[in-house]
């Protein structure tokens, strides 16, 4: 990350060309910020989905019993049954599945709107900094850096 050194105007620089300048690195410092927010932003949704992702569902009660009668019907060799079983759990699988993708999903979106707005809220902040020292401020800003002339 190149940060442009914030040094004060020689003296003898104009308020006018002062500004300029302030406004200048003010558009970089900006033009920055928002380049590292999109490379952060990228990190931080592929780092959640890849932790979303890996995280296993959690099954209902209901579900794990389907599934240890259909194993149990299985080693007693009453494949008809296990069958039947296995097409009512794989229902119930799916239907929590679903459950499971949308929750996850408004989980993300939610860190992922959250981590936007903090990102918002620092460039806010940056911007906030900037705009004291704008064109209707001149007189001002002009008497802070040279407060001789």
């Amino acid at each position: 990350l190149l940060v442009p050194a914030a040094t004060p105007p020689p003296r003898n620089t104009s308020p006018r060309r002062y500004l300029e300048e302030y406004d200048r690195m003010a558009q970089i410092y900006i033009q920055q910020m928002t380049e590292r927010h999109a490379t952060n932003l990228l990190e931080f949704q592929r780092k959640l989905q890849s932790e979303m992702s890996e995280r296993p569902p959690k099954w209902s009660r209901e579900l794990l019993e389907w599934r240890r009668r259909q194993h149990m019907l299985a080693r007693q060799k009453n494949y008809a049954e296990a069958q039947r079983i296995k097409k009512i759990a794989d229902k119930l699988e799916e239907k929590e599945r679903r459950g499971c993708e949308q929750i996850t999903g408004s989980a993300f979106a939610r860190k992922d709107a959250q981590f936007r707005q903090q990102q918002q809220a620092e460039l806010q902040a940056l911007l906030k900094r900037k705009r004291p020292v704008r064109r209707s401020n001149v007189a001002a800003a002009s008497r802070r850096a040279f407060p001789n002339a």
